[in-house]
């Protein structure tokens, strides 16, 4: 889950409102909200090429298969290479957010492409703004929240053993569950309500 919790979205009590569906094709070298905020959160899915996500000193390179979450707010600049992705801007009151740019999941099924390509329809049929667009908001929301679950599930198997069996450091182990270490801290926290080295005591 990449250290943030998708499910906070899915608040029943909240409200829902898609702003814009986009499936660009970036012709130029991307787009920057460095001086001004984004306006809106964002969900996108890179189908072709490369987006890097540069905050602060930090950047978060995103291909093929990642879905991303884009927060409302935040500030970054996004550098683009033959870059073709889907995008879906919406507004909520969800849920604290966080403060950058977020991976939420590596290696996208084509259940996704084809949630990402039922909105974008729903764009070309000029119902963007209704409630089956939310709904189809929803759905991909949902579906984002299993497959996260699932995804930190196999983190934990990989993690645990090697935390109580081995010496490994904490990085090589977050190299080997596939995520960064710091999105494997706050993953391992999230989830065991300890750090992996309190863990190993």
């Amino acid at each position: 889950m990449r250290g943030y919790d998708i499910s906070q979205f899915l608040d029943p009590k909240a409200h829902y409102r898609v702003v814009n569906i986009f499936q660009p094709l970036w012709v130029e070298s991307g787009y920057d909200y460095r001086d001004v905020p984004r306006p809106e959160c964002g969900l996108l899915l890179v189908t072709q090429g490369t987006i890097t996500y540069c905050w602060e000193n930090t950047q978060l390179e995103a291909t093929a298969g990642d879905i991303l979450l884009l927060p409302k707010g935040c500030h970054y600049q996004a550098l683009t290479t033959a870059a073709r992705d889907y995008l879906v801007n919406f507004q909520t009151s969800a849920a604290p957010l966080p403060t950058h740019p977020i991976r939420l999941l590596r290696g996208a099924s084509q259940t996704y492409v084809d949630l990402f390509h039922r909105l974008v329809e729903l764009k070309l049929q000029g119902k963007q703004k209704s409630f089956l667009s939310t709904g189809r908001l929803y759905q991909l929301l949902e579906q984002l929240t299993a497959d996260c679950c699932r995804e930190e599930s196999t983190l934990l198997d990989t993690a645990l053993p090697l935390l109580a069996q081995t010496e490994q450091p904490i990085a090589q182990i977050a190299q080997a569950c596939g995520i960064s270490e710091s999105g494997f801290r706050a993953t391992f926290r999230k989830a065991k309500g300890c750090s992996p080295l309190q863990y190993r005591l």
